[in-house]
């Protein structure tokens, strides 16, 4: 089952995002903080994550240049009251899926997630066709590991803050 984080200190909009997606196929999990955020990488790994902007111990950029490097990346929505050209461009540009205005409404939930989901299983389709590609072409290199969606690996997982202390 594909699995939404949901990042924000505001109960109301981890609450609204639950009840828009519920009935779906998503799993939603939701967490207060950054540091909450980080917590969960380390066991889990979700396909879609939606982060409120701003977060009072760390940000969406935070979160990115966490994630986006990783192979199995899961792409970031991001929502704002005040989203603009400005704040969409950047979200764009930095590698960010999309972002949706608050207040939120449940067609632009569930259509923007939907549409970062399909992003997330295509670009996974990619990567086993490559795979399979690399088995199949004799002289290659041996494929990387399998990129089923995991908690970050113990060299991913060191890039991390220390949960326990202030990043």
């Amino acid at each position: 089952m594909p699995t939404v984080l949901v990042v924000s200190p505001i109960t109301e909009n981890r609450e609204r995002l639950q009840q828009a997606l519920h009935g779906t196929h998503w799993k939603i999990q939701g967490v207060q903080t950054y540091r909450e955020t980080l917590a969960v990488l380390r066991r889990e790994w979700p396909h879609v994550i939606i982060c409120e902007c701003p977060l009072a111990d760390g940000s969406w950029k935070d979160l990115l240049s966490l994630v986006a490097p990783l192979l199995d990346a899961p792409l970031l929505i991001v929502t704002s009251r005040s989203a603009d050209d400005y704040l969409w461009s950047e979200v764009l540009n930095m590698g960010g899926h999309d972002v949706l205005v608050q207040p939120l409404e449940d067609n632009e939930i569930v259509r923007v997630v939907g549409a970062a989901g399909e992003r997330w299983a295509n670009r996974r389709r990619q990567w086993k066709l490559s795979e399979t590609n690399l088995q199949a072409t004799p002289g290659t290199s041996p494929p990387p590991a399998s990129v089923a969606p995991s908690p970050l690996t113990s060299a991913a997982s060191a890039r991390l803050p220390a949960v326990g202390k202030a990043s």
